[in-house]
């Protein structure tokens, strides 16, 4: 029984905590959340916006820099958006934006993991009985 409490403790251990792969240094989720907003002061524009900014451009008669000049907002950050929330074909009726895509690719990476640590702990519990 020790045992599994001990594969348990290493689980919450491990969805419980970031770390920094530079110092390896070992945060909690918020506190790791807290470190990321710090130190910057950028603009935060709504999906709304970007949507309508992505409408423009994708109706053609838009280029970057009309966008930058008429709204204010960075060609480098349109760019950006055209990339993250552009739809991408995926079949004949199905479409996803990179943003989603990559989500998602992070989604299938945790329920890899999380299969593994149980196949694991199942092994072990296994061998108990």
């Amino acid at each position: 029984m020790a045992a599994v409490a001990l594969i348990f403790v290493s689980i919450a251990a491990a969805f419980t905590a970031n770390v920094d792969r530079k110092s390896g240094t070992t945060y909690t989720i918020e506190r790791a959340k807290e470190m990321k907003g710090m130190g910057k002061n950028q603009k935060s524009y709504t999906l709304e916006f970007k949507q309508q900014i992505l409408d423009l451009y994708h109706a053609g008669g838009t280029s970057y820099p009309q966008l930058e000049r008429e709204y204010g907002v960075n060609r480098s950050t349109i760019s950006g958006w055209v990339k993250q929330l552009s739809p991408i074909k995926v079949s004949d009726e199905e479409t996803v934006t990179l943003k989603e895509y990559k989500a998602l690719q992070k989604e299938i990476q945790r329920l890899k993991t999380e299969n593994e640590i149980l196949k694991k702990a199942t092994a072990i519990f296994a061998k108990e009985q």
